[in-house]
């Protein structure tokens, strides 16, 4: 694929995990149909380019008792992604250090060597975690993350938080259905920019 490429995926089961390096949109034919399960440990998505589209997809991932990296879809410093019309499952657990498991979408930040990312899109997703973890978590980043637009989702984290947002500004959340834990905050929101 080349840049500003529309990759349509057709039906069936990947067992792989993708390395989106190139401005792409990746559409698959259904969330039911089109399936990427890259195995526990692994992740579905990494974006590490601006403005890449992830639409149509069904992504499952699953826990295991390390420091893999075992989210659905994982956004490293950039800006303009559209996440929307997805479903992601996470079988998730918790690490013996008290870690939690995968998380539905990770966005980098600071901590782990990313710069923020601005004009992002989560939409019309549903978002389940089975066990303790985070549907859509942003890491704490020193120059904020802006320009978040995260609406019309379903988001449950049965044992978890529903969204974790850390460092976002200038950002909307609208018209999502959240059902988090009772023993957790269903929303955390905070900003130290």
């Amino acid at each position: 694929a080349i840049a500003g490429d529309t990759i349509g995926v057709a039906a069936g089961t990947y067992p792989e995990s993708v390395n989106v390096n190139k401005n792409v949109s990746i559409i698959g034919v259904g969330i039911d149909s089109t399936i990427v399960n890259p195995g526990a440990g692994n992740y579905g998505f990494k974006i590490t380019v601006d403005g890449v589209k992830i639409n149509n997809l069904q992504i499952q991932t699953q826990f295991v008792l390390d420091d893999s990296d075992d989210t659905g879809i994982m956004i490293l410093t950039a800006n303009n992604v559209n996440i929307s019309n997805n479903k992601i499952i996470s079988t998730s657990g918790t690490d013996p250090d008290g870690r939690e498991g995968s998380l539905g979408i990770w966005v980098c930040g600071t901590d782990s060597g990313c710069s923020s990312s601005n004009n992002l899109v989560i939409e019309k997703n549903t978002i389940t975690i089975n066990g303790v973890s985070t549907g859509v978590y942003a890491e704490q980043v020193s120059t904020g993350h802006s320009g978040w637009n995260i609406k019309d989702n379903t988001i449950t984290a049965n044992s978890g938080v529903t969204l974790e947002l850390y460092d976002i500004t200038n950002s909307e959340v609208s018209g999502n259905t959240l059902d988090g834990s009772t023993a957790h905050s269903n929303v955390i929101w905070s900003s130290q920019c």
